[in-house]
């Protein structure tokens, strides 16, 4: 066979971490020799016998150190692994390796040239003599640095020349009197701490703008905790928009008894966790479990109301101006006569990750959020209600703001009258990524319903409604009087009719949506004056995908009508459409 020269995959490197100090033990002057071995460019395998030594010359000159011999070395895909020692040879001359190799069981030694120059590694070990060296490069101990003939790197100074102020130079102004900077300025009050405002540095509230926290733990029983637990927020300082307060409630369980915690403004709470910190109480009438001020926030807890009392209410948390509920739970349980899991009666009110519930019982009022003030957010949350002997709500709202619902599932089931998933009577409504679902075999069924809104916005929403037979159920309800109401990939799903427009006077735009009812897909009033387009659509009904009898005018366009349409006093346009049978009508209604 020809066998082509070693190729090297890695440096040389010496076979030790560093260089002690001068009195311990050397470790040695061997190091380890790493390549590939190819046949006619492709890697060999056996076992070879290799003959190595160390030149002052690439070619010619003088052996240095011994001749090292290395046998019976397995090769596998061509790799060499070499241990290789030529004695204390390293001085900072340059060197080269001659490799020399047979096949083991043969006679005759083949030479690989050229040599190979050997780097700067190997040349490590001569470290072991720095306490001799002409320069400090060399030395192997920073102390010795000092008195080395050449000690360059510390300007021909000691360590400790450094470590006075006065002898650093390119020193910054605000640092030139060795600690005063701006910072340093500061004269912050207790709980107050430095903020940088987008141009300078001043002082401000700590922990999210509060000025103290509060921590209660658990003292014993569940109704000793919640004894505590009154007593601490009863002793609390006053607080204000500058002396905000948090209270700290760690895990456990806080029973309230028939007591109501009142939080005042600018006092927030949060628990350990909602699976963590629970407070619980019986209370009646106009009191919630937990009471929120303006400005304050209740956050990773779990707050139920217990309250079984006939003719009297049970409220779980009630809320006021800019109060923000995050991560909680809040659940109304019993047979109260109206039964709240979150009672809202303030504006700028914001509600995320919250699962708010109504359950058990069969108390006349039942809603899982009831709001009578204007601008509230839902987002991220959950609402649940079951049962009950009157109107049920999962949510009602009856502000004269803004009420708007993202990411939010919504369930009213069993009631045993008027079952309603979302009913609101907002200026404005806008739901999106929501699911609604409102079920009863009792009465009719809502899944949303707006009475008094000017503008209802929905995206990317699926309502369904299934009441008693024979009861006028829908899956979605537009009235009051609106003025302008946008859908987009909206779907429907109902026993009666999908979208109901019933008393509006602005236009309302649907597409991308699936509109189905058992009866109407979609429904336009007599009393609606509205201009209704739909395009990219589908409306599906068994009587009529479409029923119109309003004042307006209807315009559908590239969508499908399943079963025709219905109804004649106002005017139907058709472009571009086709029927459940895929029968296309370029200009007219199927």
């Amino acid at each position: 066979m020809t066998l082509h020269r070693l190729i090297l995959v890695s440096l040389l490197s010496i076979l030790m971490t560093g260089v002690p100090s001068l009195h311990a033990d050397t470790v040695g002057t061997a190091f380890t020799y790493q390549g590939v071995l190819s046949d006619a460019g492709a890697p060999v395998a056996g076992t070879y016998d290799f003959r190595l030594f160390l030149y002052n010359a690439d070619a010619g000159g003088g052996q240095v150190g011994s001749t090292v011999l290395v046998g019976g070395v397995a090769v596998t895909d061509g790799r060499v692994t070499l241990d290789l020692d030529f004695g204390d040879v390293f001085d900072g001359t340059a060197l080269w390796l001659e490799i020399h190799l047979r096949e083991t069981g043969t006679t005759t030694y083949a030479s690989l040239l050229p040599r190979q120059r050997l780097m700067a590694t190997p040349f490590a070990n001569h470290a072991a003599e720095a306490d001799t060296a002409a320069s400090a490069l060399w030395a192997d101990d920073a102390g010795t640095a000092a008195s080395a003939a050449d000690a360059f790197h510390l300007g021909g100074q000691g360590p400790a020349y450094y470590l006075a102020w006065s002898n650093i130079t390119g020193v910054p102004g605000d640092l030139s009197n060795g600690d005063d900077d701006t910072l340093a300025d500061l004269s912050c009050a207790a709980g107050e701490i430095a903020k940088w405002s987008g141009s300078t540095w001043a002082c401000g509230d700590d922990f999210g703008g509060r000025s103290s926290t509060y921590v209660v733990g658990p003292v014993g029983t569940a109704t000793e905790n919640g004894t505590a637990l009154l007593a601490a927020v009863a002793s609390l300082p006053t607080a204000s928009e500058t002396a905000k307060i948090l209270v700290h409630v760690e895990p456990g369980t806080y029973d309230l008894g028939t007591n109501s915690l009142p939080l005042p403004d600018w006092v927030s709470l949060e628990g350990a966790g909602r699976g963590l910190t629970t407070i619980t109480s019986a209370v009646a009438g106009e009191n919630a479990t937990l009471n929120i001020g303006m400005d304050s926030e209740l956050r990773s807890v779990t707050v139920l109301n217990t309250c079984a009392t006939t003719g009297q209410v049970s409220y779980a948390v009630h809320t006021d101006n800019r109060s923000r509920l995050f991560n909680i739970t809040a659940v109304s349980i019993g047979n109260a006569s109206a039964n709240y899991a979150v009672f809202n009666t303030g504006g700028n009110v914001v509600i995320e990750e919250a699962f708010l519930e109504v359950r058990d019982g069969a108390g006349a009022a039942r809603r899982a959020l009831y709001s009578t003030s204007s601008d509230l957010i839902l987002r991220r949350s959950s609402a649940v209600v079951s049962g009950g002997s009157a109107i049920l709500y999962a949510i009602l709202t009856l502000g004269s703001g803004t009420f708007i619902a993202e990411d939010v599932n919504v369930s009213a089931t069993g009631g045993s009258t008027l079952t309603f998933g979302i009913h609101s009577n907002d200026t404005e409504v806008r739901l999106t990524n929501v699911v609604i679902e409102a079920q009863t075999n009792s009465n009719a069924a809502k899944g949303f319903q707006t009475s008094a809104s000017s503008r209802v916005v929905m995206k990317n929403v699926k309502a369904s409604a299934f009441g008693e037979a024979g009861t006028t159920s829908y899956a979605i309800f537009l009235g009051g009087n609106f003025i302008y109401s946008e859908f987009d990939n909206v779907t429907t799903s109902s026993n009666d009719k999908g979208l109901f427009c019933y008393d509006g006077n602005g236009p309302v735009t649907i597409r991308h949506s699936q509109l189905s009812g058992a009866n109407y897909g979609l429904t336009v009033y007599p009393n609606s004056n509205s201009h209704v387009t739909v395009h990219h659509s589908v409306l599906q009904g068994d009587s009529a995908g479409l029923i119109h009898g309003g004042g307006g005018v209807v315009t559908v366009g590239a969508s499908q009508i399943s079963n025709g349409t219905s109804g004649s006093s106002g005017s139907i346009i058709c472009a571009g459409v086709w029927d459940e049978n895929h029968i296309f009508y370029p200009s007219t209604c199927p």
